[in-house]
């Protein structure tokens, strides 16, 4: 409980917390880790304060930083293995998948699992969207409808952080020319 206490806290605001914190909360994490190998929410855990590591701690090279997202999807990943069902898992995966730069069949996976198992959960909703914009143009046809219908939802609750996610003039092109996401997110840069 308090190690995940601990990583709760640097989580919420990574930038204005110590990296000794962050150390503390690691070592916690770890020693919680040890004594109970088989808990997908330690692994969990683990992942996504590694995530905030390779984000907020500047003074890490990039080499250090792919690293530490590997080890942040080892740790997803075995939280997958041990709690299947768990749609937030799912999109962290396919997140580190993204950071990492790769758009394989593994983050493919990752993207549909997370909208099936949690199509109505808002931070689900984000990464899905993320990871969805960010490889856009590498995804297969049969993929894209499933990120469509999550910026559908998404949009009913966050219309304007999905709308913040559409960076390229190609993607706003998209939702302006797509009936569906155009009403949906009612964008103001369309003609």
């Amino acid at each position: 409980m308090q190690a995940r206490h601990e990583s709760d806290i640097w989580l919420k605001n990574p930038a204005t917390m110590s990296f000794e914190f962050w150390e503390k909360a690691n070592g916690n994490l770890a020693r919680a880790l040890a004594m109970d190998p088989k808990n997908p929410v330690l692994h969990e855990s683990l992942g996504q304060l590694l995530d905030n590591k390779a984000i907020h701690v500047k003074w890490i090279t990039p080499e250090e930083r792919a690293q530490t997202w590997q080890e942040s999807r080892d740790h997803f990943r075995t939280a997958i293995a041990l709690r299947p069902v768990s749609p937030y898992t799912w999109s962290n995966l396919a997140l580190i998948n993204s950071r990492l730069g790769e758009w394989n069949e593994e983050t493919q996976l990752a993207l549909r699992q997370a909208a099936t198992l949690g199509p109505w959960e808002p931070e689900v909703q984000v990464n899905i969207a993320a990871v969805g914009w960010a490889g856009w143009n590498k995804w297969p046809a049969d993929l894209k409808p499933v990120l469509e219908e999550n910026l559908i939802r998404g949009s009913k609750r966050q219309r304007e952080t999905m709308l913040r996610l559409i960076a390229s003039p190609q993607q706003k092109n998209y939702i302006c020319m797509n009936p569906k996401l155009h009403e949906a997110l009612k964008p103001d840069w369309c003609g």
